[in-house]
């Protein structure tokens, strides 16, 4: 399997899992951040109801075959050397942006 996604792959990918796809590019220039740091940040930007589309999508894109992993890796410019370390990234990602969403939800409701 290639390392990088071909040009059509990573169209389908986008065209397919936009949401997962656009939060991705979000992780592409750290700035010496963390990943929970950047999940917390952008977490404050967007709306609850796009981070559940992206949860939806990156449920959707680990429970499938068709595109490579390493649109992951390639989409969040992240170095992941083998197929579980990128699935283990992306499921780490959307735990982190679940929990994110529960803790806004919680802070919205005592407010």
């Amino acid at each position: 399997m290639s390392l990088h996604p071909t040009f059509d792959e990573l169209s389908c990918f986008s065209a397919e899992y936009s949401a997962l796809s656009t939060l991705l590019a979000l992780f592409w220039d750290p700035n010496g951040k963390t990943d929970a740091e950047i999940t917390k940040e952008v977490i404050q930007e967007y709306a609850a109801s796009w981070f559940e589309q992206v949860i939806i999508d990156g449920q959707r894109f680990l429970n499938q075959r068709e595109l490579p992993m390493c649109l992951i890796s390639s989409g969040a410019n992240r170095w992941l050397p083998t197929e579980a370390a990128e699935r283990q990234w992306l499921q780490t990602l959307l735990d982190r942006v679940q929990a994110e969403l529960d803790a806004r939800e919680a802070g919205a409701k005592r407010a």
